[in-house]
């Protein structure tokens, strides 16, 4: 199976823009590695509700409970081992917030996904011990990005809002839409240079799968109603 096949797969696989592009860079050798949130919430998903449920405070809440979407877990392992690439699915986590009088959770499984099982377990062992260095080299983010993430002295730039302030003088010619591709942190001194990467990722996308990164940017109701972005648990419309 040659790349476009595969990315002709992953186009057309039930996962999030969020890591539907991260895989289209994995599997065209643009990141070491990716993660999936297989199983995660999705509106309309199943839930039990709890009532008077107290998270670390006396406020009783209700909570909403969604379980895992195991269709969706087995559909991303199906389409891994349709592209063949090595994957590790790691144990069950849960994400939580409050939202209103409710508190929302979603338990979902992580699925590792590297063309090399060595980086896989490079990973696993940095994921463990929050050595977000590490993390940071194995998603494929700018050196000096990441030590601008990791250095509070160091002054940070987000460029996607400054781009038309501090920035406007930049000689670099800033492409529309480029949220899902500079998604870490840029540091004051060297933002042009690790913007490049970036840049890159987004020409990947675009060369790649045109209909991936039409979708990176246009709102739910142009994709008849359905989101392809990953969102937070919220409230059911009966609850509401």
């Amino acid at each position: 199976m040659d790349l476009a096949q595969k990315v002709r797969l992953i186009e057309q696989a039930e996962i999030f823009i969020e890591e539907k592009i991260p895989l289209i860079l994995v599997v065209a050798g643009e990141k070491p590695v990716c993660q999936l949130y297989a199983g995660f919430y999705r509106e309309g998903a199943k839930y039990t509700l709890v009532e008077d449920f107290f998270p670390e405070s006396s406020f009783p809440y209700k909570k909403i409970k969604y379980d895992i979407d195991h269709q969706n877990v087995q559909e991303i392992v199906a389409l891994l081992e349709e592209i063949k690439i090595p994957y590790h699915i790691r144990k069950v986590k849960t994400f939580s917030r409050p939202v209103n009088l409710f508190y929302c959770e979603s338990d979902y499984l992580p699925i590792v996904v590297s063309q090399s099982r060595r980086n896989i377990r490079r990973y696993i062992r940095a994921n463990d011990k929050k050595d977000d260095k590490a993390l940071g080299k194995l998603y494929g983010y700018p050196k000096t990005a990441v030590k601008a993430y990791l250095d509070p002295k160091i002054l940070t730039v987000d460029v996607i809002h400054t781009e038309k302030t501090i920035h406007r003088n930049s000689p670099i010619r800033f492409l529309p839409y480029l949220s899902e591709f500079a998604i870490y942190s840029m540091s004051e001194d060297n933002f042009e240079e690790e913007l490049q990467t970036a840049l890159r990722w987004q020409l990947t996308v675009r060369t790649l799968s045109w209909k991936t990164y039409v979708e990176s940017f246009t709102p739910s109701y142009f994709l008849g109603g359905r989101s392809a972005h990953w969102s937070n648990p919220g409230i059911p419309k009966e609850l509401m």
